[in-house]
């Protein structure tokens, strides 16, 4: 609650050869309503397991989050309900980029439904798959804070962690060799979702309207048990993202830019070794 009393921001704009194009103009954090209410929250889990043969586990899980009552800031400039400072220090009629208001207005929803199966194997190894749908909203995705220097006109939309969809499966499992195992991890979700912007640092159209890629991961891995020195040891090799399938995570959302909508980053095919500690043998 201190923001609006401590800082406020400056911008200037320039034209690309160099000229100005606007400013100074600033950007001020207020706090008008002082009847604001605390941040509600409610949450619920459903859940339904199944045993099927061969000790397969079925389990289904429902959950619902709502948030009510989140504190954010309103810029009053976008509805025209706010009356503009006259002065504001030793500026003459300064431009304005946008007066916040302190609400207690943000509205979060987040829905899942799991389907998990899950198998123990021989006590030691098992394997486990699950599929989650999911719907993650906001109408205050983007925290406008006096380090953001985006102008949003358009702050509802998914949060920034929303995959709708995502497949999930691991496992540790035997071999027909007694002393070697095999361990698995993959994984494919929808791309998370970003937002673009223009060259003045404006939010172009309604908040995380893009996305990444889908995102896919394979890491396989060969393991074998050891003995030494009286104790148990395995020793793990093998792949992270095996198929070397490309997941960025580092995009270019300028509009305008040559390489607008280019993606970079992202963990490419890595070799890992690893070495456990089982105990006495």
């Amino acid at each position: 609650f201190t923001r609006p009393f401590d800082q406020y921001s400056i911008s200037t704009y320039f034209f690309p050869d160099g000229s100005k194009a606007r400013g100074p103009a600033l950007a001020l954090y207020r706090i008008d309503n002082t009847n604001l209410a605390s941040p509600r929250y409610h949450n619920w889990n459903l859940s339904v397991e199944q045993q099927l043969p061969r000790q397969i586990q079925l389990r289904a899980n429902v959950t619902r989050r709502r948030g009510s009552r989140g504190f954010t800031y309103i810029n009053g400039l976008q509805c025209d309900c706010i009356e503009l400072p006259r002065e504001f220090d030793g500026f003459v009629n300064p431009d304005f980029d946008a007066i916040y208001s302190l609400s207690g207005g943000r509205n979060d929803r987040y829905s899942a439904l799991e389907i998990t199966l899950r198998q123990p194997i021989r006590q030691q190894y098992e394997w486990l798959f699950s599929y989650t749908r999911s719907r993650a909203r906001s109408n205050a995705v983007v925290d406008q804070s006096i380090d953001e220097p985006l102008l949003i006109n358009d702050n509802a939309g998914a949060l920034p962690w929303d995959t709708p969809n995502r497949w999930l499966s691991w496992g540790y499992l035997p071999t027909p060799w007694r002393k070697w195992s095999v361990a698995y991890l993959a994984e494919y979700r929808t791309g998370f979702p970003y937002s673009v912007q223009d060259t003045n640092g404006n939010l172009a159209g309604a908040v995380n309207r893009y996305r990444f890629p889908a995102f896919f991961e394979l890491n396989l891995f060969l393991e074998r048990r050891v003995a030494f020195r009286k104790q148990w040891w395995a020793v793990r090799a093998g792949f992270n993202n095996i198929t070397d399938h490309r997941n960025p995570n580092v995009v270019n959302n300028v509009i305008g830019s040559p390489e607008f909508l280019n993606y970079y980053g992202g963990q490419s095919r890595a070799f890992n070794v690893r070495v456990r500690w089982l105990g006495k043998q």
